[in-house]
């Protein structure tokens, strides 16, 4: 490895033991029924529970048809590119996806929005910032969430209970992917909003707060990014090593020249 290559490994790791502690805070003052180790490959609940797949902590379809198509879209990539993404395959779900460009640690500007992610709000959300959307200390978890996946390649699945003016609730699963657009960062974000439920005022009423219930963070290739591509890098190295030639017993067998003649067939 490099010398570039352990800098870069080392301002990871310490952006990451940042947001351990970060996430250690948001712990302590975020009310959640279920918590996610950053440092693990796997989502594990407050009880100790292991989820073997990463679709398990998903309680929405639509959160799972995403989360499924993005990592089939995805191959062996970190994130599939955004032109890789096909409305046409993600029509059942399409009007509760959104896409958002990464233009800092608190800008997540919605690029993208369908319709039934619009409905819950009564509005165009379209150019708004995500972390707009919350208030205080959930403003401040959601935007560690985005910066793990902007910045990390992980995804992020946040409950969340909505509430409209009537002081009327109803619960909501959030989810967030990295995309790449051009760069080689996660500069985008596709995403999901679809309630666990359809009150009757849902799309009618507006709804004004929002507060986090539960989330979660996954690693899809359960290592980080770094890691991720050391293992790649180490993998391909193996490969390039030629095989050793395969020996033979050349009994009953002359030499001419580099050749080695075998007695026997056709007299």
């Amino acid at each position: 490895m490099t010398l570039p290559e352990v800098r870069g490994n080392c301002r990871v790791v310490a952006r990451r033991l940042q947001r351990d502690r970060q996430w250690e805070a948001l712990g302590k003052s975020v009310s959640r029924n279920d918590t996610r180790d950053p440092r693990a490959g796997r989502s594990t609940d407050c009880r100790g529970i292991d989820n073997e797949t990463a679709w398990q902590p998903m309680k929405h379809a639509t959160s799972r048809e995403l989360y499924e198509y993005w990592n089939r879209v995805r191959g062996d990539d970190a994130a599939p590119q955004r032109s890789d993404i096909e409305p046409s395959d993600l029509r059942r779900v399409l009007a509760d996806t959104f896409i958002l460009e990464v233009s800092g640690r608190e800008q997540y500007l919605v690029r993208l929005a369908g319709t039934r992610v619009c409905a819950i709000y009564c509005r165009e959300i379209k150019g708004m910032n995500l972390l707009d959307l919350w208030q205080s200390e959930d403003r401040s978890a959601v935007a560690t969430l985005a910066a793990a996946v902007s910045e990390d390649g992980a995804a992020a699945v946040v409950t969340l209970s909505a509430i409209n003016e009537r002081s009327h609730a109803v619960a909501c699963e959030l989810l967030l992917l990295p995309l790449r657009h051009g760069g080689a960062g996660f500069d985008r974000i596709l995403g999901s909003l679809a309630a666990l439920e359809r009150p009757y005022w849902l799309g009618t009423q507006e709804v004004v707060s929002q507060s986090i219930t539960s989330l979660r963070l996954i690693w899809p290739d359960e290592a980080p990014q770094f890691m991720r591509r050391r293992r790649s890098d180490l993998a391909l190295a193996e490969r390039s090593v030629p095989p050793a030639p395969i020996r033979f017993p050349l009994h009953n067998s002359r030499r001419r020249g580099h050749l080695f003649v075998l007695e026997g067939g056709k007299k």
